[in-house]
């Protein structure tokens, strides 16, 4: 199997920067934080009242993936909006499109590059999950679910990213991408949670299939009624048919570059 050139050469640039091992550092460090602080009050707790919650580690797993998908969401618009546009602006992007490379191998090389970085990150966040498994009450299962759940998301931000940074410049396409999350998490996610009548809407919304997967595998009994194991997976096709979209339509805007 002959591998991507973009994503090698993009891949073998983050690994030798220092900001890999720095951003792999802040956000362990926010996770390990949260946790222990978490951790040591339900101690003062259990000290206090002489009764152990073993739910609290349920409670503590939904915390930690709700500031995980936070952070992710926070630096991944702003890193994969410049993917195309950089190298435009950098007046690198011709000589990419000259070379033996299809446009399609430019964009799908650069989006995966992006997504392995995010990987690399949910991937050492993992530790910091499986506390959950000290007192048990998760399945492997589930971690299989909510590891689906942030590929996809992953996957329609990285293509929405990319969309903007092949019509617009570095400036205009970062803002363009934090806007459209914004819009499509939370003006979405009101919209469907609020309004029974629009919750279809929701299926575009990988924040809505976030928050109904964490909150149904840990227990939550505030959690919607609405979330299944058909919404999820449903959900979850429609999102990547829609990242597949983008990326055809970024495709073809990088691909009228060379005319």
């Amino acid at each position: 199997m002959i591998m991507n050139p973009i994503y090698k050469k993009e891949m073998a640039v983050v690994a030798r920067r220092a900001k890999l091992t720095l951003y792999l550092t802040v956000f362990n460090s926010i996770l390990a934080v949260f946790a222990l602080l978490y951790m040591t009050v339900d101690q003062v707790s259990i000290r206090e009242n002489g009764q152990i919650r073993y739910i609290s580690f349920l409670v503590l797993f939904r915390y930690l993936c709700y500031i995980e998908f936070g952070i992710l969401m926070l630096i991944l618009p702003a890193m994969v909006a410049v993917s195309i546009s950089g190298e435009r602006e950098k007046k690198t992007l011709d000589f990419i499109l000259i070379s033996m490379m299809s446009v399609r191998d430019i964009v799908v090389g650069k989006l995966a590059s992006i997504a392995s970085l995010m990987g690399l990150m949910i991937a050492s966040s993992l530790p910091m999950m499986f506390l959950v498994f000290i007192y048990g009450g998760m399945r492997f299962g589930s971690i299989g679910m909510l590891l689906l759940c942030y590929f996809c998301t992953t996957f329609l931000v990285g293509s929405m990213g990319i969309f903007f940074s092949s019509c617009f410049r570095v400036v205009i396409s970062i803002l363009a991408s934090y806007l459209s999350v914004v819009i499509i998490f939370g003006g979405d996610f009101l919209l469907g949670y609020y309004h029974y009548k629009f919750f279809l809407i929701s299926l575009f919304n990988p924040m809505t299939t976030f928050y109904m997967l964490v909150n149904t595998i840990t227990g939550n009994l505030a959690a919607p009624t609405l979330y299944s194991s058909i919404w999820f997976f449903i959900g979850c096709g429609v999102q990547l048919l829609l990242s597949s979209f983008l990326i055809f339509m970024s495709v073809y805007k990088v691909s009228k570059m060379t005319n």
